[in-house]
């Protein structure tokens, strides 16, 4: 996962910061804890990226632009495998609003970058949120790194990331 990240850094010309805890854990045991912070500048954006491992295995995107033009409020949800059968969904994930630009622009670029179908055949289950709070509009992805192919899709999420950011700009910022 590490060299991924660094590869990253390398194509975008960023630096990828390491920070090592340890913290107590269950029955007095200490528990190793690294953070990697990686801060990609994209269009005059910082999409700040935070890697968890040894405490919970996460990973956090944060994103804050300052729109000019009205922008919906949007949030993707996804479910796990099991609840998606008990619920007779065809699919695990949710995005609302059901209508809109920006809902249709969002879910083209999670198809385009392989997130859908990640989110189909893998534990992926990332929860996202555009809310515009203050007169920023705060882009927010969380999700865990427990899941098959977690190191192939870093660059492909990032890349959404930085796409999404490109496509908010163009649409709403300028």
């Amino acid at each position: 996962m590490i060299q991924e990240l660094q590869k990253i850094c390398e194509e975008n010309d960023c630096s990828l910061k390491q920070t090592d805890l340890k913290e107590l854990g269950p029955g007095s045991s200490r528990t190793h804890i690294s953070k990697y912070n990686l801060q990609i500048f994209q269009n005059g954006t910082v999409i700040d990226s935070i890697f968890d491992f040894g405490k919970t295995d996460s990973a956090k995107f944060i994103i804050e632009l300052e729109p000019l033009n009205r922008i919906s409020e949007f949030e993707l949800t996804s479910f796990e495998h099991l609840r998606k059968l008990i619920l007779f969904r065809k699919q695990n994930w949710e995005l609302k609003p059901e209508h809109g630009s920006l809902r249709f622009d969002v879910e083209k670029l999670l198809a385009k970058h392989g997130l859908i179908n990640l989110m189909e055949k893998t534990a992926f289950q990332p929860e996202m949120s555009g809310k515009l709070r203050n007169r920023k509009y705060r882009i927010e992805t969380m999700f865990s790194l427990k899941y098959d192919g977690n190191i192939q899709s870093i660059k492909p999420i990032v890349d959404f990331h930085k796409e999404l950011v490109d496509l908010i700009k163009l649409k709403y910022c300028s």
